[in-house]
């Protein structure tokens, strides 16, 4: 089973052309485990089950029942699947929900479950996040004093993280944490993100400081401001303001994005009576039906084994007869 960190990576190495064989091996899982987290056939953090899925046969009537009447009770739809031939526990009935996924989100009912959290982009495996972490009074034979200096670099998508402990903040530990951290990550992405860090920029004025030996690029015609480094790595890009205006205007797009989303999403309506419950529809009960017919089928279809214990008798008459 590969877990959502190494999905993640798996997925990110096969759009950079990496084989199956190289990402197996890069990973430690077989190759037959990579190709099915890449083909979709399995899912990162749930183990392939080898046995039936008893609900499978009643999906058909749950989603119609739901469609109906998103709130239901479980306990209620539990009777009625038990009266069609389900035949497991009540937490094996609501498990099989949660994993269909049945029941339709009510926005009314749902302060903020179902609803986009954030919107802003981060590709697996293209991008890091670096953070300088003080960790206060930390062991005295870590020799740093009052105060611990942990570099951190994270996947934002895949959750996936290393650290570094430094003597100190400056550049010079800085770059060589950087190199650690990268190598624990297991390579360089295309593009890094610091939050304000002094020696990468000024915290006053949010410029890039020159020891960081960064250039800035742009384009004739595009109207934002790429802030990389030497060797072509991203660190931020801004929207141009007109020139001679004198100020840096940061880039709001992701703000606006994410206010605009959770409006959209927004509902000012009453949560829906969930207490009413309703009987089953024409088309609830059309399914149930055709559920009864398919099931009468199966049972009917199976080959039944039938002893015939007279030939046994018969051969054992045989015997005590003396020849």
């Amino acid at each position: 089973m590969l877990t959502r960190e190494d999905d993640v990576d798996a997925h990110a190495l096969r759009r950079q052309g990496w084989t199956i064989s190289a990402i197996a091996r890069h990973l430690g899982h077989d190759r037959k485990t990579i190709r099915a987290y890449l083909t979709g056939g399995r899912v990162a953090g749930q183990r392939a089950s080898t046995a039936d899925d008893p609900l499978a046969p009643f999906v058909g009537y749950l989603k119609q029942r739901l469609a109906d009447d998103p709130h239901v009770w479980a306990t209620g739809l539990f009777d009625e699947v038990v009266t069609l031939g389900f035949d497991r526990s009540y937490p094996t009935f609501t498990r099989g929900l949660r994993t269909h996924r049945l029941r339709p989100h009510c926005e009314p009912c749902a302060s903020s479950a179902g609803r986009d959290h954030a919107v802003i982009a981060h590709p697996p495996g293209e991008e890091v996040q670096w953070d300088w972490v003080e960790l206060p009074d930390p062991p005295g034979h870590w020799n740093g004093g009052a105060h611990a200096h942990l570099l951190v670099g994270a996947l934002p998508c895949s959750g996936k993280w290393r650290g570094v402990l430094a003597d100190a903040e400056d550049l010079p530990h800085l770059v060589e944490a950087l190199h650690a951290v990268s190598a624990r990550l297991g390579g360089l992405p295309k593009r890094w993100r610091f939050d304000r860090m002094a020696t990468v920029a000024s915290p006053n004025t949010g410029r890039v400081t020159a020891s960081f030996a960064v250039v800035v690029s742009h384009r004739l015609g595009e109207h934002v401001l790429d802030i990389a480094t030497s060797a072509g790595t991203v660190l931020a890009r801004h929207r141009r303001e007109p020139d001679g205006a004198g100020v840096l205007v940061r880039d709001t797009v992701h703000v606006t994005a994410l206010e605009t989303a959770v409006l959209a999403a927004f509902d000012t309506g009453k949560p829906c009576a969930r207490k009413v419950r309703r009987p089953p529809t024409a088309a609830a009960l059309a399914e149930a039906e055709h559920l009864t017919e398919q099931l009468r089928g199966q049972h009917t279809g199976e080959r039944e084994v039938v002893v015939d214990l007279a030939r046994y008798a018969q051969a054992a008459r045989l015997r005590q007869v003396a020849p």
